[in-house]
């Protein structure tokens, strides 16, 4: 792994990957630089229901916005309305979440598995991977999901369930990314340094 660029801030990967954030008492879809783009009233009954959230991902292929709740155990599916469509409860920890499609990937922070959810058909699958302890963030690239492990261990895991971890790649409280412009690469940002690091 590369040093790709050090930030004087670790939450400053934020706005490289933009982020569905609250403005102005509705919601926006921020671009790139964190600056919205799109802004939706939400009904009444359109909130996050938890006492937070762990992540966000919008999903172009059926049209849902899906937020992860880590305290609650929860993930929560609202149409591009804000609208709530429907709830996944018993998702422990529920934290990172990525889209390869229809399928969405959801890290279960305090069960260590990450769980298939088919948004098709909003059905949840079970897990596609167990047994990887203090697991949080979560990426998608190379054909691959990445996520970390104890002592911010990287790991691999295929499509299809294999688990491989690299002992010799370690960060600070990492974060994960990848960007369909850069098909194969992960950035990694270490969280817990400041100056926060950025590698490729």
């Amino acid at each position: 792994m590369r040093e790709w660029k050090r930030l004087g801030l670790a939450a400053s990967l934020v706005a490289v990957v933009g982020l569905w954030v609250p403005v102005g008492g509705g919601k926006a879809f921020a671009d790139t630089f964190g600056t919205p783009v799109a802004t939706v009233t939400l009904a009444g009954s359109g909130s996050v229901t938890g006492s937070g959230f762990g992540a966000v991902v919008v999903d172009n292929v059926d049209g849902y916005a899906v937020v992860s709740e880590p305290a609650s155990d929860l993930v929560q599916v609202f149409d591009l309305a804000g609208d709530p469509v429907t709830t996944f409860p018993n998702e422990y920890g529920a934290q990172g979440l990525v889209l390869d499609g229809s399928m969405l990937y959801v890290v279960q922070s305090t069960a260590g598995t990450i769980e298939k959810i088919d948004l098709a058909t909003l059905t949840d699958e079970g897990p596609l991977a167990t047994g990887i302890p203090n697991v949080a963030w979560l990426a998608l690239t190379g054909g691959q999901l990445w996520t970390t492990s104890t002592n911010g261990e990287l790991v691999s895991v295929s499509l299809s369930g294999t688990v491989h971890s690299f002992s010799d790649d370690t960060s600070y409280d990492p974060d994960l990314a990848s960007s369909p412009g850069l098909p194969g690469d992960l950035f990694v940002a270490e969280d817990g340094l400041s100056p926060g690091a950025v590698y490729e």
